[in-house]
């Protein structure tokens, strides 16, 4: 771990592997029934030792293990092992038939399973060029956490989903993951604060808010995270949240001024 005095890499001034005038997409590997302890009870007993999970946790533990034998290290060593198979099998395609672009993997949301798993992050680290972190549930990323996500992979990250709801926004709020406050300025805050700790990181490529409009209550095809929140700058007939919308372009076009600032710091 880096004391106060080690300056972390500063990402933004590195080339990035491979050179590429483009990005693929994030993919989706979290399924949430690949999980050791949410898969394994959804097969009658006795499980056949023939199942992939199940041969990988006899051989963890050195004998025929039951799911009373699975601990917490056990779930983070699984999640992190089912993550690599899956990574290695799409950077392994995505090579041969999009050579030279960025991949950037997969989208880590889940704090415990994936955010503080380190087997997990190594793993990611040897197939994905940029880590994708989808952030909620906090006001602010934490300092330390983003120094092991770089420590771990030796990868840079991007913010691939993020966002807070207002209070004032005439929406009940009750679907969606991000971080609420009471008012339209009160977003603008907490993007201007979120982005400055991202930026002293050194270690953050970019980000992306969640999203450009709001959900539309009045549309009952919406999946279930979508449905009543104010995600976005414009509401869902269009007008767009100024008060929000001031900050974040102030702390925008500073950007780079910003960057120098921490830079020289």
């Amino acid at each position: 771990m880096r004391t106060s005095k080690q300056k972390p890499k500063n990402w933004r001034n590195t080339p990035t592997t491979p050179t590429a005038s483009a990005t693929l997409p994030t993919t989706n590997c979290r399924g949430k029934t690949t999980h050791l302890t949410a898969s394994l009870p959804t097969i009658a007993p006795p499980i056949p030792a023939t199942l992939p999970q199940k041969k990988w946790l006899n051989l963890r533990k050195g004998h025929s293990a039951t799911l009373a034998d699975i601990n917490d290290a056990d779930r983070q060593a699984f999640t992190a092992y089912y993550i690599e198979t899956y990574l290695q099998k799409i950077t392994r395609a995505t090579r041969k038939y999009a050579p030279g672009k960025l991949y950037l993997g997969c989208r880590f949301n889940q704090h415990k399973e994936e955010l503080a798993n380190e087997a997990l992050m190594r793993a990611a680290g040897k197939y994905m060029d940029i880590l994708s972190i989808n952030h909620y549930h906090k006001w602010q990323p934490d300092a330390w956490q983003m120094q092991q996500w770089e420590r771990w992979s030796g990868k840079p990250f991007l913010i691939s989903e993020f966002y807070s709801k207002g209070e004032d926004s005439g929406l009940a709020n009750e679907s969606g993951a991000g971080w609420i406050v009471k008012t339209q300025e009160d977003r603008g805050y907490f993007y201007q604060n979120f982005i400055i700790e991202l930026l002293k990181s050194r270690a953050c490529v970019g980000w992306h808010w969640l999203s450009y409009q709001d959900s539309d209550p009045t549309h009952s095809g919406n999946t279930p995270s979508n449905r009543d929140t104010n995600k976005g700058l414009y509401t869902y007939d269009y007008r767009p949240y100024d008060a929000a919308i001031k900050p974040m372009q102030e702390i925008n076009n500073r950007l780079y001024r910003l960057i120098e600032y921490l830079d020289r710091s």
